[in-house]
């Protein structure tokens, strides 16, 4: 069986599936590649405001601070959230070849403006903000993010691509805030 078609197999049969911090995907490095995005639910913010209250109800079961909304945050994580949804990928690199840095820097999230520490968690395949908040706190890595200690604000994103098998994209950032 050609190498190809056994990964496209494995990926099929393992849903949900979520990649740790710091690893890479299959994304395409020519953004003419993208899909159009179809029309959002009108539930994507209600879930992302759902994972970030999740997210912090785990972070209080822990002894730690909440976390802060950060709506830059939050429009940075969406669009990454789409850019995965219409590139049909999960990867920390977008399909433009930028890192989670590159996005946050780009939306003037920087040392200059009192970032100092950031990291980034991605899922695809999970069908509700309990699923996918689940999946990260039992992955060593993203539970990680989501109890650093030194982690202040949270953005949250969500999408959602009705033609794919696993149609849901979704992407949380962190950052410290001085």
């Amino acid at each position: 069986m050609k190498k190809s078609i056994l990964i496209a197999l494995l990926m099929i049969a393992v849903v949900p599936f979520i990649f740790l911090v710091g690893c890479g995907g299959n994304n395409s490095d020519n953004n003419s590649d993208l899909r159009e995005l179809p029309e959002q639910p009108a539930y994507v913010a209600s879930f992302e405001r759902q994972v970030f209250d999740l997210t912090n109800t785990e972070r209080v079961n822990y002894g730690l601070t909440p976390f802060l909304w950060h709506d830059v945050l939050s429009r940075v994580s969406r669009d990454h959230s789409i850019d995965m949804a219409r590139g049909n990928f999960m990867s920390h690199t977008g399909s433009d070849g930028t890192s989670a840095r590159q996005r946050m820097e780009n939306a003037g999230l920087n040392v200059a403006n009192g970032v100092t520490g950031w990291s980034e968690n991605v899922a695809r395949g999970q069908r509700t903000p309990e699923a996918v908040v689940t999946a990260w706190m039992n992955s060593t890595g993203h539970r990680a993010n989501i109890l650093n200690e030194n982690r202040t604000h949270l953005g949250v994103g969500f999408a959602y691509f009705s033609g794919d098998s696993m149609p849901t994209y979704w992407t949380q950032k962190f950052i410290t805030l001085n």
